[in-house]
């Protein structure tokens, strides 16, 4: 019997058929898994897939008393959006002066 494994954000079809060659998939759909599953259903949970942007709070994790990873897999350069560059302010740079200490002469 293959552990079960909650999807709890969307993914890739092709990352989750091979997902599904291993193990067996509950997919929320983007709805809270208390809605859609029954507590037996929730209690064999080995695994929370997620992408991370759905809240994962203490009340859902009491839903899992079986839980032993929450995996959220690497996300790859074309899906990864990347933050606006900072503009870098001008700096006005000015050459060190001269050293007057006696010990560099």
């Amino acid at each position: 019997m293959a552990d079960k494994v909650l999807i709890y954000s969307r993914f890739p079809k092709t990352m989750m058929v091979r997902f599904a060659e291993r193990f067996e998939l509950l997919d929320t759909g983007g709805k809270p898994a208390r809605e859609v599953f029954s507590a037996d259903e929730l209690g064999g949970i080995r695994a929370v897939l997620t992408a991370g942007g759905t809240p994962l709070g203490a009340e859902a994790m009491d839903l899992f008393p079986k839980l032993g990873a929450i995996v959220a897999p690497a996300m790859t350069a074309s899906t990864w959006r990347r933050p606006p560059r900072a503009r870098l302010r001008s700096a006005t740079v000015r050459a060190p002066t001269q050293l007057r200490s006696p010990i560099l002469r």
